[in-house]
């Protein structure tokens, strides 16, 4: 399993959203509002000495055959005119635990305990 983070400008995650809705695997998607702080961009809010930029960040764990289309659904839909687009970060996800039920689940494996 893979954890897919992407962090982007908030006009693309409309569209992010809709073409990820599109795919055939079904994906649990958690969206944030986040302030992002190094880039250079025209709308910043101040803060504490600091320029932050106001975007969004999307985490999505996948099926290790998932993954490659959701990157390139995120990527082509987030690109912008000036070719700046969308961060994507890929993690492995080697063990999920689950507080309601107590249950683990051993990404090598595959199977709950």
């Amino acid at each position: 399993m893979k954890e897919i983070k992407a962090i982007g400008q908030p006009f693309f995650l409309l569209k992010v959203i809709e073409r990820l809705r599109s795919l055939p695997e079904r994906l649990s998607v958690t969206v944030s509002e986040i302030l992002d702080f190094g880039g250079l961009a025209p709308v910043c809010t101040s803060q504490a000495d600091g320029e932050f930029v106001k975007k969004w960040k999307l985490e999505v764990i996948v099926a290790d055959s998932a993954c490659q289309s959701v990157i390139e659904t995120i990527g082509d839909c987030s690109q912008s005119e000036n070719g700046s687009g969308t961060e994507c970060f890929v993690s492995e996800i080697t063990e999920v635990l689950r507080g309601d039920t107590a249950s683990q689940f051993h990404g090598d494996s595959g199977k709950l305990r």
